[in-house]
């Protein structure tokens, strides 16, 4: 008899993760799962924090990261300062083309189909996907036209501007992203195969931690994220 499987066994994936040395030799045994909603809310909220403490010194012109990030700011030229921009919001581009075009309407598989059928099915749905990427890329190139022949016609001082608004916003999701999955990888490492007890006192200990074992860590929770498509298929 099939072994009955439960929706929390799905959200709840976990598996082993040997730390490792150069040479190969285990040096402890860790254990990893999927973080649920209340982890999720969590992280999300030292993100948040950290997203927003980067973001108030990075508009202040006197602090270190403001001098870091535009240290050559008054040297860059027009086309540079436009580069930059469009660099920068490439992600908005993005997330506006994919509203715009909306998800695939995927045609519909009959039940208990046969193999033919699913061999149609298939071919169907990578058609559909392939034409919505290039869909997608066009959306995205035209957009990005667009912002270009918007900034060509700012002055430099605008531009300067505009790219410092740009830059700060970028490197403000970039904090948050990796805030965002470290924290929830920092609450869902375990010492123990149960996951009773934490491998890491505090968020401090698995940032000071060094980075070979971060981005075992990392790679490993990215590994068991329960996607939409998973649940789909």
């Amino acid at each position: 008899m099939a072994k009955e499987v439960k929706l929390e066994d799905l959200f709840r994936w976990n598996k082993s993760v040997d730390i490792k040395d150069r040479k190969g030799n285990v040096l402890k045994t860790v254990y990893v799962r999927v973080a649920g909603d209340a982890n999720l809310q969590e992280a999300q909220n030292h993100a948040l924090a950290r997203s927003r403490q980067i973001r108030r010194k990075l508009r202040d012109e006197e602090s270190l990261e403001y001098k870091a990030l535009f240290a050559d700011l008054e040297s860059r030229s027009q086309s540079d300062l436009i580069v930059g921009i469009i660099a920068s919001e490439g992600s908005k581009f993005r997330d506006e083309a994919n509203e715009e075009l909306g998800e695939i309407d995927l045609p519909d598989l009959p039940d208990d189909p046969t193999l033919e059928e699913r061999e149609k099915f298939q071919e169907d749905v990578e058609k559909l996907t392939n034409n919505r990427t290039e869909q997608l890329q066009k959306l995205i190139e035209e957009k990005m036209q667009t912002r270009r022949e918007d900034l060509n016609k700012k002055d430099v001082q605008q531009l300067q501007d505009i790219y410092k608004v740009a830059r700060i916003e970028s490197s403000c999701f970039e904090v948050y992203g990796f805030e965002f999955r470290s924290y929830c990888v920092y609450l869902n490492v375990f010492s123990d195969k149960k996951m009773a007890v934490r491998e890491f006192s505090n968020y401090d200990a698995f940032s000071n931690t060094s980075s070979l074992i971060k981005r075992i860590l990392l790679e490993s929770y990215a590994d068991l994220e329960l996607s939409e498509e998973d649940l789909k298929n």
